[in-house]
């Protein structure tokens, strides 16, 4: 099971900035919070965004994604 990761670990894993990983979350309506990413939002950004190169995509199966907030 993956381990819990900062947000620059995924930042680092796809090769951009901050800011980039941020303005593309938004397109798919993604609000990341604050402090470290569970492996279940982990494979919420990867799903969206892709999986980079060195993040197998057999590592997260078997994650639920977190349900949607009802308002």
């Amino acid at each position: 099971m993956p381990a819990y990761k900062y947000k620059k670990e995924i930042v680092e894993e796809y090769g951009w900035n901050r800011k980039t990983l941020y303005n593309r979350l938004q397109k798919y309506d993604l609000h990341i919070g604050r402090g470290m990413l569970s492996p279940a939002q982990q494979k919420e950004i990867y799903e969206c965004l892709g999986y980079p190169s060195g993040v197998e995509e057999e590592d997260y199966e078997g994650l639920t994604l977190p349900e949607e907030k009802k308002v």
